[in-house]
Parts: structure tokens; sequence; C-alpha cells
């Protein structure tokens, strides 16, 4: 068995770096884009997972889903109009995330955010915004009933999330859309924060139930004086503290963070001049929104990883597939041609490698294996103090 449970984890691993260069190239448009994260993945490898040294954690098995929805989630929000393949893709990969990680809600929650985020600005239209929420709520209902009735569920702030955007663009949508686009942001915004909050609030008292506040409560902890048994459990822990230097040190030194920040300034200055034409003309369109989805959940994950280490697990692989961008042909137009473009990606290559090939070597030299001698004195502790029957 344990034999079979490593399998497994090793195959899930090896489906990341497959779905990393999918996600890559259809962010980049370009093969050459699902190199360069392919690429930026293995040279900082030790900050992207530590499933080579904790295998049997449930993160190690839901990250690789948790890339398949999210390829799925982009290719749907860059089509004019779903499909039933859209709805398939996301409901059954929403349903294994959620079954596969027990904190899969909270990301959930912010995507769902995201995406909100993209329908008030208008990148998306009410349509790819209903079909993203009904397949969403599909696959929260089947991971509700394959975990026998989980009502925890049904009082997340997913949950709650995803009924105000679905209230909004169903009841709200025809009135909202009579406004001034300046206003009807502020409007949709203030809208979906309220009813959000109070159908988490309503739901919660409704059926007595807090389970999900420990989490909350940790966050709490990390800027008042506020202390619980669950919060010194987890505070105590090196992965539940704060961001340090050493992370975004080491992804400096292989320039994955400068290439990241690059490709996202430049595909930032390119939406912020589309949302300008949106204020001066009702009819403008911000494109590609699956690539300002992508930049809005990137900007999560950074303010989640500052606030929890651990969570740098998920920040450090976008930023791998948001570095693609460099390839992009049309993000990068300051290149008089091809060939000029081509160079230009084979030297940052080489560049990255300098560092990167160094670290890949120091991670396959360390050699170890599991060792706690606390709990091999419980063991024998047990075994000398009790009957054999």
């Amino acid at each position: 068995p344990p034999f079979f449970y490593l399998g497994a984890v090793w195959i899930c691993a090896g489906f990341t770096t497959g779905l990393i260069f999918i996600l890559a190239t259809v962010l980049s448009e370009s093969l050459l884009g699902g190199i360069i994260a392919c690429a930026c993945f293995f040279f900082n490898h030790g900050e992207c997972t530590r499933v080579m040294w904790t295998p049997p954690l449930r993160e190690s098995f839901a990250f690789p889903i948790c890339l398949l929805q999210i390829l799925a989630v982009t290719c749907t929000l860059n089509t004019m109009r779903s499909g039933w393949r859209n709805l398939v893709s996301i409901s059954l990969s929403t349903m294994a995330f959620i079954l596969s990680w027990q904190f899969a809600q909270f990301m959930l929650f912010t995507q769902v955010c995201a995406v909100y985020v993209l329908y008030a600005l208008g990148s998306i239209s009410k349509d790819i915004l209903t079909s993203y929420n009904i397949s969403l709520l599909i696959g929260l209902l089947h991971a509700v009933a394959l975990m026998f009735g989980n009502e925890m569920l049904f009082c997340s702030l997913l949950f709650a999330a995803l009924s105000a955007s679905l209230i909004i663009s169903l009841l709200g949508h025809s009135m909202l859309h009579r406004l001034h686009y300046a206003i009807r942001i502020v409007l949709q915004f203030v809208l979906f924060g309220l009813l959000a909050v109070g159908i988490k609030s309503g739901l919660s008292k409704a059926m007595l139930l807090q389970d999900d506040a420990h989490v909350l409560e940790i966050f709490k902890s990390k800027f008042t004086d506020f202390k619980s048994f669950n919060t010194q459990l987890y505070n105590c822990a090196k992965e539940f503290d704060f961001l340090g230097w050493e992370m975004p040190l080491n992804i400096t030194q292989t320039l994955l963070l400068p290439t990241a920040c690059a490709a996202i300034l430049s595909a930032a200055v390119a939406l912020l001049k589309a949302l300008a034409n949106m204020f001066r003309s009702q009819d403008a369109e911000i494109p590609k929104p699956g690539l300002l989805y992508n930049l809005i959940q990137t900007a999560v994950y950074a303010i989640m990883a500052l606030l929890i280490m651990r969570l740098k697990l998920f920040l450090t692989p976008h930023l791998c597939i948001l570095s693609s961008l460099v390839a992009s042909p049309k993000l990068t137009s300051a290149f008089r041609s091809r060939e000029y473009h081509a160079a230009f990606i084979v030297a940052l290559l080489a560049a990255m490698s300098y560092k990167g090939f160094q670290n890949i070597r120091d991670q396959r030299q360390i050699m170890g294996e599991y060792s706690d001698p606390e709990l091999e004195n419980l063991f024998e502790w047990i075994t000398r103090s009790t009957d054999e029957n």
C-alpha cells in the first residue's frame, strides 16, 4: 500500500508539470511560453512544491486538480459563448478539487470573487458569468453529496459568494446596466459584499455551524492580540508565519521574479489601456479575460503567501505560468522581428539556467529518510508497557 500511495502522488506531481505547460501555452499563445514556464518550475522546484518531502499531504493530490480547474475556467472565460464541454470540465474539476483538499473552498472563494470582478469591469458577459457560476455550483453540490451531506460547505464563504454572484447577475443585471459605467462598478462591488456577508452570516446562524471560524481566527491573530488554542497551535509552526525574505530572494536569483514582474507589468498596461477605453466608450471590451483572471488570482495568491508562508506553494507556480507572457507575441510588440524575440527568450533561459541548474543539483543531492525519535520512543514504551494481546 505505501508504494501504491507514493506512486499516485508522483503521478499527480507529473500532471502538475504538464498542466503548467498547457496553461502557460494558452495564456501566452506560444509554445515557447510553455517551455519558459516549465523551465522556471524546475529551476525553482524547491519553492514550488514540497511533494518530495511530504507526500502524504492532501495538497499534493489537490494542486494538479487546482491547476486543471483554473485551466478549465481560463478556457471558459476566453470563449465568446460557453458550451456543455466548459460546464462539464469546470464541474468535474471543482468537485474533485473540493474532495481532495479541505481548504479548497477558500481558494475557490477567491476565484469566484476574481471572476465577479471581470463581470463588474465588463470583461465577460452575463452569460459567461452565469455559466461559470452554475458549473461551480454543480461541482459543489456533487462534492457535498459525495461527502455524505457536508453541511459546512453550505455555510462557507464559497457558497455565500457564489450565491451573491448568481443573484446579482440573474436579478440585477438589467437594472444595473442602465447606469453609468463607473457608478455601476461601485454598486456591483457594494452589493456583492453585502449579499455575501449577509448570506454567510444568515446560513451560519440558521444551521448553527462555525466550522471554518478557526481559519478566520488565524488571520485575526496575526494583526491583533487575539489568541486561542487553534491559533497558537498553527502559528507556532514556521509554515504559518509571515513570508520572509528567503523565498523572494531565491526566485530573484533565478530571474523568475523579475521576469514575472515584467510580464505582469506589460499585461497590466495593455489591460489598463482597454479599461480606459471602457470609460470613454460603452461598447468597448476588455480583451483576454482569461489572462486578466490569472493576474487577479496571482495577486490574491501573493497576499495569501505574505500572510501564511505555506501558501507560497500556490504563488510560485503561478508566477512561473505568468512568466510565459514574455513569449506572447501580442504583449511583447517591442521586438522588431520574431528572430529578435526568439533570441531574447533563448538568452533569458540561459541566464535563468545559471542558478537554476545549481538549484536542481542541490535538490538532487539531498538524501534523507524518515526519522522521528520521539515517536519511536513512544512506540517502544507502548510495546514494553502493554500485553502482547
